[in-house]
């Protein structure tokens, strides 16, 4: 991931973002991926010194058209992100009120699919290779959640999904088409 993503420009992020938006648009045969993730929120160096949660959530909006190439696709996705990212101030609550959605208490307003990823690139894994666990879980916060980190010498992660939509077969299935389109 990290060489493909500095040969393309992008962070490895935005290469696992793509990667995502894209295995998400071909099982949901939609093009309109909205994918929620926390950011720090820490960009305010008056804050810095603060302890405390200073977390908030972003939404990165992707239309996805898999007559691109993945190259393309992820010039998209780093466009997106960077728009997200230069908003990163303005509060999940606020941008839910504005854009005001029908609200449901079945899922979350403007996503329903998160992913996280965190840099670990200090460390390495035990394993030189990707390992993604998988959590079923009937009380996910979300449909499903991909929960990234980068080693020095791999990637690891775990999803989280929601058992009344996905069984842990469908969910493996998701994780390999991922790793598959990034090797």
């Amino acid at each position: 991931v990290d060489t493909f993503s500095q040969k393309n420009g992008v962070t490895p992020f935005m290469t696992l973002m793509a990667a995502y938006a894209v295995i998400l648009a071909k099982y949901s045969n939609q093009n309109d991926i909205c994918v929620g993730t926390p950011i720090a929120n820490r960009n305010n160096q008056d804050i810095e010194n603060i302890v405390g949660f200073f977390v908030n959530t972003l939404v990165i909006r992707n239309n996805i058209d898999l007559n691109q190439s993945f190259g393309q696709l992820i010039e998209s996705v780093k466009n997106n992100a960077l728009n997200a990212f230069a908003h990163q101030d303005v509060p999940f609550e606020q941008i839910v009120d504005t854009v005001n959605p029908e609200r449901s208490t079945s899922h979350t307003p403007l996503f329903q699919v998160m992913m996280s990823y965190q840099d670990m690139s200090e460390i390495s894994l035990e394993s030189d290779d990707t390992e993604v666990g998988i959590n079923e879980n009937t009380t996910s916060k979300f449909d499903l959640t991909l929960t990234l980190a980068s080693y020095k010498n791999g990637l690891a992660g775990s999803a989280e999904f929601s058992t009344e939509l996905f069984d842990a077969s469908t969910i493996k299935r998701i994780v390999f088409h991922i790793k598959e389109l990034l090797e």
